[in-house]
């Protein structure tokens, strides 16, 4: 049998650790990111947050540092899973024999709601920005209105931020990005990401970010039973980052 990648032993070793909702383990996952460093010789700081959450970081010097800093992140919690629909312990990083790697949060696991003694109804509305934001919040009001005056409405999250990063000619972020994918023969279909990524607060404070996936041909399961990656997957994304990465930290502005 072939020796495993580094990175794809790695990567198994990571998602070993049970970062579960709502007890994540933060303390395992620290320790490996720490000890991982210290193997990569790469400097390396915990930054503590409220409700002993902390930021994780390593810092991967480049050769100007007059240069402004490029942050990869990711966010360490995982939804919950639920072992009886898997085929493994979602927590095994089991790798079957096509380098399938069976674990929750191999992609980024539904919880059941108590009904309370006031009927209570949440949606999850990801709003485009091409959208006017007032008009929408109106609208979820006046159908409010016509539904009774015991009906209310109450947002849970909401911004009215519209801003996107650019994607066009004019952005020397982008114009690398794109640059870099090319040359690792990937073909880029841009759209608004659905979800509520965090690069939304980086956009707020007029930082550029994208979102990026080099996760092809596979099925979306995120936060799904059975969440895989391919190994090969993973150990070609790793290459594309390989060029996306110094060509990001090579951008003068």
């Amino acid at each position: 049998m072939a020796q495993e990648d580094i990175a794809v032993t790695r990567f198994r070793d990571y998602l070993r650790i049970n970062t579960s909702q709502p007890t994540p383990d933060y303390d395992a996952a620290r320790e490996f990111f720490e000890k991982y460093a210290s193997e990569l010789g790469l400097p390396f700081q915990s930054v503590m947050l409220a409700g002993n959450r902390s930021m994780d970081i390593f810092t991967w010097e480049g050769t100007e540092p007059s240069l402004p800093s490029i942050a990869l992140y990711s966010h360490i919690d995982v939804v919950p899973s639920f072992p009886e629909h898997w085929k493994y312990d979602p927590f095994s990083a089991h790798k079957d024999e096509n380098g399938d790697i069976f674990a929750r949060g191999s992609q980024g696991g539904v919880q059941f709601n108590v009904v309370p003694d006031v009927m209570k109804a949440c949606f999850d509305v990801r709003v485009p920005p091409t959208v006017d934001f007032e008009e929408f919040e109106n609208q979820i009001k006046g159908w409010c209105a016509e539904a009774g005056p015991d009906v209310t409405v109450r947002f849970q999250q909401k911004t009215t931020f519209k801003e996107v990063t650019a994607t066009d000619s004019s952005s020397p972020w982008w114009l690398a990005f794109s640059r870099a994918c090319e040359k690792s023969g990937v073909t880029l279909k841009k759209e608004i990401f659905p979800a509520g990524a965090d690069a939304r607060y980086l956009r707020q404070r007029g930082i550029p970010a994208y979102g990026f996936s080099p996760m092809n041909r596979t099925p979306i399961l995120l936060h799904d039973h059975n969440e895989y990656l391919n190994e090969a997957t993973f150990l070609r994304g790793v290459d594309i980052y390989c060029n996306i990465i110094p060509a990001l930290t090579s951008v003068c502005v």
